[in-house]
């Protein structure tokens, strides 16, 4: 009896086991599938370039300002700054978002199954793991609510309301859990009551020391942020309250909260960031069973309904605390001023789930339990039969009611899963075929990372890659942060393509962004440089027909070597190699070819005045003054090659004509400069090429 006893046990471990490999496997899939075409935007990538300066050293006190509510503590930045300590791939940290969202999904399955049963845990995690908007969250690298601290604290909710199963250190686990929350976003506040309510009821069992060790990194971090948050004058945490309606500004009263917090648990309106591209993805997905999105947020809704009637029918504060943990927030949300969105709700996913699990267990226990009385059929253990009191067969068409019942919910739920994993592979598939940038999806990374990850491959040992972005680089705009996300793991430079052209004595990799693409061809016609390896690598795989340029283009120009003296050397460590100048119709273009032997001094920035002369004479025609290729990019080795355009006046006097040009420190004095024949000067003279 003792063995075979035994044997059910390891046999119900193994199963279990079984089932939890089965849900975490689905959900790596289905989130590590085609990162590579995962959403690219501002938000996205901030937050990994404030990851990647916490590894050089910067220690934020807040994260990047939101545009919904206001600067966030750092708690999220300093957890993918430990993903960046393995690699500093793009993919890699968009794959370790997707693993703490995968955990999540594993801690759910354990919350489920240790304190209500294997078949509550299996029930939440595998609705968690295939539901598309959860999966879609896991991708997104932006500042969000993250659902791994909520299961983290969850965990700890049910650990210190019940103490036969509970873990000795489950207070630190809710502590670090809400810090985790509350440390991420400003809106982990709304769980506040639940945490407090949470201690109320396991305060038998909690003591001081446990109690600081829980809550102590959340003491550090609200200090370190309300200190940053004083020198601006509380205005973070007052747009906090604003943003939940409580200042005295105009708010309203909607239901929002409810729609999309309900529709997170699914894939409800995905359709909505198809943007321009609605029309095709709604006639390509079948319309007449839109019907199971509808019962999975109608199930969702009826397991609330039911928890709430167990919890008092129950008296169970373990039930209570999780129904609150998603309601309370959500409720608190219902008056706000900013328009609302999913990605504000996604935190509330894993109570969610584990609602709908509970509801399931506990409806098909009751179904079981009062229609197999009725029939008069026991299971025995022992035996592992069935019995019918009585010998009367006829009494087991008294169970027909409660397979069909038990049936029909069990085919729901395989219908809800199914539909899940399909609307996601559509979604993710159709992403790939269609341009959603307007309105949508918006971009995604395929491209660019296609592109950067050929010139980290052709990078030799002293080189650097030079991105030129299709706007001014500058550490706020899309295209600049882009660079230094996806070139985090090797030198490189930001460049526009007004600026000129780098040269090195090694093959140097370039990266053009789409608007400068052009540059690609400036490369070859007008500075003349040629083989070039180039590649296009278009952003979505649109039609080869398609007109709009679209793709990221690596181009490796090959090795440059100066193979004629300087004509001149300026005090700053440049030599002047060549200057030419050349009439056109309305204006007159300079190009110069430097050479960089010395690096520039910190935030120095070199400014080159050009002087367009009547020949042999001091009277001035034209002028402009340029920056050129900016100082801060400059390395040792570089060559240099800029132009700058004067425009010819309408009255301007026949040529020919002669070029003065110098350098001169931005607000500071002209560079000296020793020419060829060792004479020095502040400028030097070109005269012009016909």
């Amino acid at each position: 009896m003792r063995i075979k006893s035994l044997t059910q046990t390891s046999n119900k471990k193994i199963l279990i086991l079984g089932a939890w490999f089965l849900v975490l496997s689905l959900a790596t899939t289905l989130r590590l599938r085609d990162l590579a075409w995962v959403q690219i935007g501002y938000d996205e990538l901030i937050s990994l370039k404030l990851a990647l300066d916490v590894l050089q050293g910067q220690w934020p006190a807040h994260a990047a300002y939101s545009g919904s509510v206001a600067n966030h503590p750092p708690v999220y930045i300093y957890v993918m700054a430990l993903g960046y300590l393995i690699s500093k791939d793009f993919l890699w940290a968009v794959a370790y978002h997707a693993l703490l969202d995968i955990a999540s999904v594993a801690l759910t399955f354990y919350a489920g199954w240790r304190y209500f049963g294997a078949r509550v845990g299996f029930v939440a995690a595998l609705l968690y793991a295939v539901a598309p908007w959860p999966i879609e969250f896991a991708r997104h690298t932006w500042l969000t609510p993250q659902p791994i601290f909520t299961s983290i604290m969850l965990l700890g909710l049910l650990s210190i309301t019940h103490p036969n199963l509970g873990h000795k250190y489950g207070i630190v686990l809710l502590g670090w859990g809400f810090t985790g929350l509350i440390g991420s976003h400003l809106s982990g506040i709304y769980f506040l009551p639940v945490i407090v309510l949470a201690l109320w009821m396991g305060r038998r069992q909690i003591n001081p020391f446990t109690l600081l060790c829980a809550f102590a990194p959340l003491i550090i971090i609200a200090l370190a942020y309300l200190n940053f948050d004083r020198s601006q004058d509380f205005k973070n945490i007052s747009a906090l309250f604003t943003a939940s309606g409580v200042a005295n500004r105009p708010a309203r009263f909607d239901l929002d909260a409810f729609k999309f917090a309900l529709a997170n648990t699914g894939g409800w309106h995905l359709s909505d960031i198809t943007g321009e591209q609605f029309g095709e993805w709604v006639a390509q997905m079948p319309t007449w069973l839109a019907w199971i999105d509808i019962a999975q947020i109608g199930l969702v809704t009826l397991s609330l309904i039911i928890c709430t009637w167990l919890a008092f029918r129950r008296r169970s504060a373990t039930i209570v605390l999780i129904l609150l943990t998603w309601l309370l927030p959500v409720s608190l949300q219902l008056r706000h001023v900013i328009p609302l969105g999913p990605a504000y709700f996604i935190a509330h996913v894993p109570a969610a789930f584990l609602l709908v699990g509970i509801a399931i267990d506990a409806v098909q226990c009751k179904v079981q339990s009062s229609r197999w009385q009725m029939a008069g059929v026991r299971w025995q253990v022992a035996s592992g039969k069935w019995q019918v009191a009585g010998g009367k067969g006829s009494d087991i068409f008294a169970l027909c009611p409660c397979y069909l019942l038990l049936a029909t919910c069990h085919l729901l739920l395989c219908t809800i899963w199914a539909w899940h994993v399909f609307t996601w592979v559509r979604f993710n598939d159709f992403v790939q075929r269609y341009d959603t940038t307007s309105g949508g999806y918006g971009i995604p990374a395929y491209s660019v990372y296609q592109a950067t990850r050929a010139a980290r491959q052709a990078t030799p040992d002293d080189a650097w890659v030079v991105f030129v972005t299709q706007e001014p680089p500058s550490p706020y705009n899309l295209q600049t942060v882009l660079a230094n996300v996806m070139l985090a793991d090797v030198p490189h430079r930001i460049m526009h393509p007004a600026d000129g052209l780098i040269l090195r004595q090694s093959a140097l990799p370039y990266v053009l962004a789409p608007d400068a693409f052009g540059y690609a061809n400036d490369l070859s016609a007008r500075w003349q440089i040629s083989p070039l390896t180039q590649s296009h690598h278009p952003l979505r795989n649109l039609p080869q027909a398609s007109e709009k340029n679209t793709g990221y283009t690596f181009v490796n120009v090959p090795a440059y070597a100066p193979n004629s003296p300087a004509i001149a050397k300026f005090s700053n460590g440049i030599e002047l190699l060549k200057a030419d100048i050349t009439r056109q119709p309305k204006q007159v273009r300079v190009d110069l070819t430097l050479h960089v032997t010395q690096a520039p001094p910190p935030n120095a920035q070199f400014q080159w005045f050009n002087h367009l002369l009547l020949a042999n004479t001091d009277r001035m025609v034209g002028q402009t003054d340029g920056s050129g290729i900016k100082t801060a990019i400059w390395q040792p080795g570089d060559v240099l090659r800029q132009s700058f355009d004067i425009n010819l006046p309408a009255d301007a006097l026949p040529p020919p004509y002669q070029l003065r040009l110098g350098s001169y420190l931005l607000n500071g004095p002209r560079l000296q400069i020793t020419l060829a024949d060792g004479q020095t000067d502040d400028k030097i003279e070109v005269r012009e090429v016909n």
